[in-house]
């Protein structure tokens, strides 16, 4: 009698065991109230592994994949790009063609906007109630109502639709040519009231990002062939082009970026470049060296002007985050997810 109590003990620690081994403790998710940073990795294409971190610059402590800890399940294939309102983080799943919506202080996704035969690329908010999502190969722009989903409208295109800012009630809309289509190369202006095209503004070469400082909206056009990259400065009160800038032969900016607090336009260019937005002149100097890195995501912090920039390494390992002063001193480094490929600050 006394054996078999022995044995059966022996079998219930064995299977307590077992049982710890199957359901291992979760990683532990950050405080929902504290000052963060979320970093957005678009994992590979297909592959169904894009990820959301957090990072916590107070105390430099990353927590990865919180979407993934929060909802026991993965957040999809491509994270495009993401927005924060309202304590509420909504992230344009491309390649699942949806609008994924997570609680930002439990982590917990709230709900999913669905577009069906869509490729979204970013989202813009002009009220509670009304969005505009980009779009990558539907020809079209979508109207949605973020707080339910719904569809209100569509606005027809003629490319690839990538980044918009809202200015005056009018959405500037940077559009370019879709794969394998007509080329296109130029800025939308929309009526945010009633969703018409009010006026196609024509670019030197084709745009890869946007982005706005007070009633200017700033352009950074590729290079193309014979034809050198661009910045294009718009005068938003009547849409005429002000100001372009040129590049040097072979020059490939990207990602650029604003701090409406500094009047300050970021890019980058094999290194990470900063200039005053009055200027009349490129910088020839960068703020911060590529040093050969695969510089593939980069953001300003407004509220201290915090530079984040991500290296993507050779798009299967985790990427490397570098957080710099606003005068480019390193001040932290740490690994995020897949192919990070934006910072949003909170």
């Amino acid at each position: 009698m006394i054996q078999r109590s022995i044995k059966n003990i022996f079998f219930l620690c064995l299977l307590i065991l077992a049982s710890c081994e199957k359901f291992p403790t979760k990683e532990p998710l950050p405080p929902g109230n504290n000052k963060k940073v979320w970093i957005i990795n678009e994992g590979n294409f297909q592959f169904g592994n894009a990820s959301l971190d957090v990072y916590l610059p107070d105390s430099q402590i990353i927590f990865k994949n919180v979407y993934k800890t929060a909802n026991n399940k993965n957040l999809g294939d491509v994270a495009q790009s993401a927005i924060v309102r309202e304590q509420k983080l909504f992230t344009v799943v491309n390649n699942s063609a949806k609008i994924s919506v997570t609680n930002t202080e439990d982590y917990r996704e709230l709900y999913s906007i669905s577009l069906p035969a869509s490729s979204p690329r970013y989202m813009l908010f002009i009220n509670d109630t009304k969005a505009f999502v980009s779009e990558l190969y539907a020809k079209k722009i979508w109207i949605i109502n973020p707080a339910n989903g719904t569809l209100i409208d569509t606005i027809s295109t003629q490319g690839c639709t990538e980044q918009m800012v809202l200015l005056n009630n009018r959405i500037f809309v940077a559009q370019r040519t879709r794969l394998n289509d007509t080329y296109v190369a130029n800025v939308l202006v929309l009526d945010a009231t009633n969703h018409k095209i009010l006026q196609t503004i024509t670019l030197p070469s084709e745009p890869n990002s946007l982005t706005h400082i007070n009633n200017t909206v700033y352009v950074l056009c590729s290079q193309e062939n014979t034809t050198n990259a661009k910045l294009v400065c718009i005068d938003a009160s009547n849409n005429s082009i002000t100001k372009t800038l040129e590049f040097t032969a072979n020059a490939k900016p990207m990602l650029l970026r604003s701090n409406s607090a500094t009047n300050e336009l970021f890019w980058i260019a094999g290194d990470v470049f900063k200039m005053n937005a009055n200027e009349q002149s490129l910088p020839s100097s960068p703020i911060i060296q590529g040093n050969n890195r695969n510089l593939y995501a980069m953001n300003v912090n407004p509220s201290n002007g915090e530079i984040y920039v991500a290296d993507a390494i050779d798009y299967v390992q985790s990427s490397s985050v570098f957080r710099y002063q606003s005068n480019g001193t390193l001040l932290h480094t740490f690994k995020a997810g897949i192919i990070t490929n934006n910072f949003i600050f909170e």
